[in-house]
């Protein structure tokens, strides 16, 4: 009864092999998976901006804050980018950006990259300025050269009033307007805000000796389309009036 034929010792063996072997297997993809999970863990963060030290700084201590109250997200495959720029720009209105990679190997830093926005134009209200940029956003911060362009507001509505004239609408349409114009091939010189209304917007380019008339209750993409064929029609014409009103649809007026 206790005899066993080289047979069955074989086969006995032979399954033996095949259970280590899945042994085997299931241990190295198991450490496999555990190495991938680990080797997207950021340990630390490196912060790095073309700002200077104390604004990467306040950078740093925002997005520590940030991974603090969602330890998960230090693993870069459940990191969500656009919850951490907008937890950023809480804090910095001035980031346009923020990139996070993270470098091969276990435990090792992350790499977080902020890019400031661009200033395109600068509005003094009150004693305090602030910028915008090509999309029309407002942040106080600035990161780079000052803006040769400034709004120049003769509206002499009392910023503080409910009806005041640097509403959101109207620095972004700011924003986009100036970008749009310069996207155009021309240079915008001044900004005028005139006296009596809040929803004009007058236009300097450079090396033309007229206002153009903007108004905010219109796209500025297709007033910037005006403008650009007004201005070649004047050229061409050699004509030089005292304003160009294009607050009206495909419809320039000159003066």
């Amino acid at each position: 009864a206790d005899f066993t034929s080289d047979r069955m010792k074989h086969h006995d063996l032979r399954h033996k092999r095949g259970r280590l072997l899945l042994w085997f297997v299931g241990v190295a993809a198991v450490a496999g998976g555990l190495y991938l999970l680990l080797a997207q863990f950021m340990m630390s963060l490196q912060v790095t901006s073309s700002a200077s030290s104390d604004i990467v700084n306040g950078y740093t201590t925002t997005i520590n804050t940030y991974f603090s109250t969602r330890p998960n997200e230090r693993f870069l495959f459940a990191l969500n980018q656009q919850a951490l720029l907008e937890y950023v720009r809480q804090q910095h209105p001035e980031v346009l950006a923020v990139s996070v990679t993270h470098r091969q190997g276990l435990f090792r830093s992350g790499d977080v990259v902020v890019t400031p926005r661009t200033a395109i134009a600068s509005w003094t209200i009150g004693g305090e300025r602030f910028y915008i940029d090509e999309n029309g956003a407002r942040f106080a911060t600035l990161v780079g050269s000052e803006p040769a362009l400034a709004v120049d507001d003769k509206t002499g509505i009392d910023p503080s009033s409910a009806g005041a004239v640097a509403s959101s609408r109207m620095i972004h349409y700011i924003g986009r307007l100036v970008a749009l114009i310069q996207q155009q091939g021309y240079n915008v010189e001044r900004l005028e805000l005139p006296a009596l209304t809040s929803r004009e917007v007058d236009v300097f380019l450079e090396g033309k000796g007229y206002r153009l008339k903007t108004t905010v209750d219109r796209d500025p993409a297709g007033q910037a389309a005006d403008i650009r064929a007004i201005v070649a029609y004047l050229d061409a014409q050699q004509l030089q009036p005292q304003y160009v009103d294009v607050r009206v649809s495909s419809q320039a007026y000159y003066r």
